[in-house]
């Protein structure tokens, strides 16, 4: 499929929230193969999510 490196880069959420959401059931490194993303970037997208998310929740509170 063309093009399914920029999605799923612009789709960090989704891919974190799907892997997390299946890893029960799904081993992680085989959802990382469908996805095909190393384990480095998986944890990559999860710190810049959970900055993101810290980020909104200082903002909040404001």
């Amino acid at each position: 499929m063309k093009g399914i490196k920029t999605l799923i880069k612009d789709q960090k959420e989704l891919v974190v929230n799907t892997i997390e959401t299946v890893k029960d059931i799904v081993p992680i490194d085989t959802a990382l193969k469908i996805f095909n993303i190393s384990r480095t970037t998986f944890q990559h997208y999860i710190s810049l999510l959970k900055k993101m998310w810290s980020s909104q929740i200082l903002w909040w509170k404001l």
